[in-house]
């Protein structure tokens, strides 16, 4: 058995309910609108089997087991009791994203989101998923955008600094060559607007909700292509070549 890129023992019930509080319910349970990204992905591949990775709580399987044949895995048992009570028709299991418990080219999409910085070895990750993805097949991933200015403005106050679980905080070129590096095409990046409030000391924090976290995902919906600027994470879409 190869040993864990994440320990399961950090992800026990309390640090889904500090992470809620922190990033506020509305954003941890539907951010950023899950089934945008149902319709995002569906622009590449349209149908077959999909495994997410990491889960978590089922907000994003609830959509996209409608769409998809689904299959949900965290290292989390609480995630996965959880997110059974969501979903009607997805297959889960607890496992490492080290180890995944699949078969070679099994897979036509990958999503992993806020996943990769909590890893030691997130290449040795990538790797993993690209064995049990289809040459073709669609890859997602979503980790913190080092240039955004909400890490610029809050320092270590900024969401992924103040969670200890981040342990791989890369920029976001080396990202993008570690993807490459491993014979994926780049098809797609974007990023996910504000919603990291508070930002700005002196305004209440209801208001900032509502003039940057609540429109920005609103334009987020809509379709809006922020720019790196202006994005607390990056999006990156890829596929597997042969």
């Amino acid at each position: 058995m190869k040993k864990s890129l994440t320990a399961s023992n950090e992800y026990k019930e309390d640090y889904f309910i500090r992470t809620r509080s922190s990033v506020g319910l509305v954003l941890k349970t539907i951010r950023p609108l899950w089934w945008r990204w149902v319709r995002i992905i569906g622009k590449h591949k349209k149908d077959g089997k999909l495994l997410d990775i990491g889960c978590g709580e089922g907000y994003f399987l609830q959509y996209a087991e409608k769409y998809y044949d689904t299959y949900g895995m965290d290292v989390s048992d609480y995630c996965i009791n959880e997110a059974k009570k969501k979903t009607h028709k997805t297959v889960f299991s607890i496992g490492s994203i080290a180890e995944l418990d699949h078969g070679n080219k099994t897979f036509d999409i990958i999503t992993c989101f806020d996943v990769l910085e909590h890893l030691k070895e997130p290449e040795a990750a990538i790797k993993e998923c690209r064995r049990v993805l289809k040459p073709g097949g669609i890859f997602v991933m979503r980790i913190p955008n080092l240039y955004s200015i909400g890490c610029k403005w809050k320092k270590d106050e900024w969401f992924a600094y103040k969670d200890k679980t981040h342990i791989s905080l890369l920029s976001n070129e080396e990202w993008l060559a570690m993807i490459q590096g491993n014979n994926f095409e780049v098809l797609d990046i974007f990023y996910d607007g504000l919603w990291d409030t508070p930002y700005l000391k002196y305004i209440p924090g209801i208001f900032q909700d509502f003039s940057i976290k609540f429109f920005s995902l609103g334009l987020f919906l809509l379709g809006m292509k922020f720019s790196r600027k202006y994005g607390e994470n990056i999006c990156i879409i890829a596929s597997r070549r042969e």
